[in-house]
């Protein structure tokens, strides 16, 4: 692997790989990379295999570009073996997600609709994912707050046009987690695309209920109850979903292959039609005799662990009635809306929204939450009494002038016969029309000052809200900026609410000054005031100033960590030297290890030692300063602490 892939640390490990968060410095991304575990008990025939299923894994990736299956940037291969290059989730993996709660009927629906478009795109180039389980279902989530659906880990899937083997490793085991495997997989018949119809059917009913359909204390146990289709069905644990919704989710876990979906774009077109047809019977409600609309036609759905006695007669039919009685609900917990991760703006595609203190004061008032986005004050229009047209000359004419003498006299023992009649007299200005003047000259200017700087703040707002929005875009990777609307969007980082402060600093970790502003010395200098609120200063070290990467935050931030106060900004600013700090800061971390009065502090300052030793070329040395302090300290805390550097 070249220098273009900088690792930052383990993610986790597979059968057959490990992954790691790395830094792509040429396309400026974090990326997960994927690497071959070397075991030192196989032979290099058995190696060579590894590898061809890592490079088989990827060719299938590669193939697979859809929005709900995990993005492959790169593959290649070097001295340490192959490795791809995938995008790197932020999110929670499905079983992570249902060990508080089961989903809500709202929820699953939309993870279905996902989930089966995915197995749609990679069924559609002949990929079995072989593995699907809730631990290769990934949820991550939308600006918008909708959760977007990941499968991931295709390290089992196949290019397989036709009917394939399940394919055993050197132990004899199969691939693939035992509780969501077909019954033709632990058979060694073909595989083909409803074995993955199987296992999703299997992680629904872990989704709805949080139990395994099939259980064991045993693997075998485990075996024997998916050969035995030991399952209760699934509308004895949830009776508050939808009959045909219970079905449709046994219909994929039924024995025998031919009884289950053929593939995912049958079981998804069965899914709308029968969701079709409920909300289209609950939008007819016809005031005489309303009739239920006939519904759509379905495959027989065998139900596992039914019996002749319980089964429906019509087992077609959509059944939408509930029970008389009906059972108690045996999940492990009640069903719970999927919401963002704290911080995040509320979803748009759902009602379950927690109200803030703020948005209840707002709806009681009748008025919107107050945004933390400057918007000059609205200018009243001023009311000026006018009597006339302006004249040329800028004075107002009054508009029913009154008839002068020379005007409405023709003759007169004044005029003369051959003489020009005597120009009339000129009469000042009264004191009333200059006041008048006066105001009027001097209203007119401020509100022409008035209305261009109300120009001059809306183009300014309107210019700040595209800025927003842009850092909205999931796909944007750089926001340009000049020094006004940087310090604009700094100041509006630390006030508000959360959820606007976190859209803000989305933007200041992604802008790029278009004037030469340096950027970076605004913020790292605003992060570490003593005047910021601490939420405020944690938002920006942990969203703005650890995406940014900067080694010139170094300095400032070692600074803060052996000067702050606030335990918690210390500890957010220990988690972003910790991957860059080398030999220079060992003895400063050394030093918060035994000296430091917080034990988080503490605990953060041994994981930065430990990354510090792992990379030195000095490790000898800076061991031997560990037992020197080991050997004098009587603090047992400390020496624990020392004891697990050194071993590490």
């Amino acid at each position: 692997m070249d220098d273009r892939y900088e690792i930052k640390g383990k993610i986790g490990q597979g059968g057959i790989g490990a992954v790691y968060r790395a830094f792509d410095q040429r396309m400026n991304r974090e990326v997960a990379i994927k690497r071959i575990v070397p075991d030192k008990s196989k032979g290099p025939s058995e190696e060579e295999d590894a590898e061809r299923q890592m490079m088989k894994e990827a060719g299938a990736l590669s193939a697979l570009q859809h929005p709900h299956i995990v993005t492959v940037y790169d593959v290649g291969i070097d001295e340490d073996g192959p490795y791809v290059v995938m995008e790197l989730l932020t999110g929670k993996t499905l079983d992570e997600l249902v060990q508080s709660a089961p989903m809500t009927g709202q929820d699953f629906r939309e993870f279905c609709l996902q989930t089966q478009e995915a197995l749609i795109a990679a069924q559609d180039l002949g990929i079995v994912h072989r593995d699907l389980k809730p631990g290769n279902v990934m949820l991550t989530w939308l600006p918008s707050g909708k959760f977007q659906v990941k499968i991931v880990d295709f390290g089992l899937a196949k290019f397989s046009p036709k009917a394939s083997l399940q394919t055993l490793d050197q132990s004899d085991s199969i691939y693939g987690s035992i509780f969501f495997m077909a019954p033709e997989q632990f058979e060694r018949v073909p595989l083909d695309s409803r074995t993955d119809m199987y296992a999703i059917g299997c992680v629904y009913y872990f989704s709805l209920t949080g139990k395994n359909p099939f259980d064991g204390d045993t693997a075998p146990q485990v075996m024997a109850s998916h050969l035995g289709h030991l399952v209760t069905p699934l509308n004895e644990l949830r009776p508050d979903l939808p009959r045909w919704l219970c079905d449709w989710v046994m219909w994929h876990i039924n024995r025998a292959p031919a009884d289950r979906p053929s593939d995912a774009r049958e079981s998804l077109q069965i899914f709308l039609q029968n969701d079709g047809a409920k909300n289209q019977a609950s939008a007819q409600a016809a005031p005489a005799q309303p009739q239920r609309p006939a519904p759509p036609q379905r495959p027989r759905l065998v139900i596992p662990g039914g019996t002749p006695a319980n089964t429906p007669a019509n087992p077609v039919a959509v059944t939408n009635a509930a029970p008389m009685i009906p059972p108690p609900v045996q999940s492990q917990a009640l069903p719970q809306p999927i919401l963002p991760p704290d911080g995040s703006m509320p979803s748009l595609h759902t009602t379950s929204v927690h109200l803030t203190a703020e948005s209840i004061a707002a709806d009681q008032a009748d008025g919107p939450v107050p945004v933390a986005i400057a918007v000059p004050e609205k200018i009243p229009q001023a009311t000026l009494v006018a009597t006339g047209p302006l004249s040329s000359g800028g004075a107002r004419r009054p508009a029913n002038p009154a008839p002068t003498q020379s005007a409405t006299r023709t003759q007169g023992p004044a005029t003369r016969q051959g003489q020009m009649p005597p120009a009339p007299k000129k009469q000042g200005l009264s004191t009333a029309k200059i006041v008048f003047i006066i105001s009027f000259t001097l209203t007119s200017t401020v509100i022409g000052v008035f209305a261009y700087k109300s120009v001059q703040e809306a183009n300014k707002t309107k210019a700040y809200e595209s800025l927003i929005k842009l850092g909205d875009e999931p796909l944007t990777t750089e926001v340009p900026v000049d020094s006004k609307q940087f310090e604009l969007l700094l100041k509006n980082s630390t006030k508000g609410p959360l959820a606007e402060r976190r859209r803000v600093n989305r933007v200041l970790a992604i802008a790029k000054s278009t004037d030469g502003t340096d950027l970076d010395t605004q913020l790292i200098t605003t992060a570490i005031s003593p005047d910021l609120a601490t939420d405020a200063r944690e938002d920006l070290l942990r969203d703005v100033i650890s995406r940014r990467k900067n080694p010139a935050f170094l300095p400032s931030l070692m600074a803060f960590i052996r000067n702050g106060k606030e335990v918690s900004s210390v500890i957010a600013a220990i988690d972003i030297v910790t991957p860059v700090v080398g030999d220079s800061e060992f003895a400063q971390f050394l030093e918060i290890l035994r000296t430091h009065p917080d034990e988080r502090v503490k605990n953060a300052a041994e994981k930065a030692l430990s990354g510090i030793l792992a990379r030195s070329k000095n490790k000898d040395g800076m061991t031997r300063t560990l037992k020197e302090v080991f050997s004098t300290s009587v603090n047992n805390d400390l020496r624990s602490a020392i004891h697990r550097l050194i071993g590490s």
